[in-house]
């Protein structure tokens, strides 16, 4: 069933692509874009969920990562990376981290 769930058309495939892509070269606020075009898109998909999850605790946002991860739980609890990535965020949440930052208001306005 395409578009549900963790299941993808191609649209949504594309920005997640994309947004694969900016992550590898670090342009963290366009993986994020191009994420949040997916989550609109199909705002059932774990793994979209999940991939937001990793942008926020790459900015130093955990709070909003383990927020988006336990998202993606809750939408296939049998997920195992957002299974794996819950575990590192609850144990890394009380360590400081060097992180870049995202101004907020830009990411909850693409979200909405």
């Amino acid at each position: 069933m395409s578009g549900v769930g963790g299941f993808l058309n191609p649209e949504e495939e594309e920005y997640l692509r994309k947004g694969h892509i900016y992550r590898r070269k670090g342009d963290l606020s366009q993986a994020f874009r191009s994420y949040c075009h997916a989550v609109k898109l199909n705002p059932k998909s774990p793994i979209i969920w999940n991939n937001i999850g990793a942008i926020f605790y790459l900015t130093g946002y955990h709070s909003l990562a383990i927020s988006c991860t336990r998202k993606a739980l809750l939408l296939d609890p049998k997920y195992c990376n957002a299974k794996t990535n819950l575990e590192v965020l609850e144990e890394s949440r009380d360590f400081p981290t060097k992180t870049i930052k995202i101004k907020p208001k830009v990411m909850f306005s693409l979200l909405q």
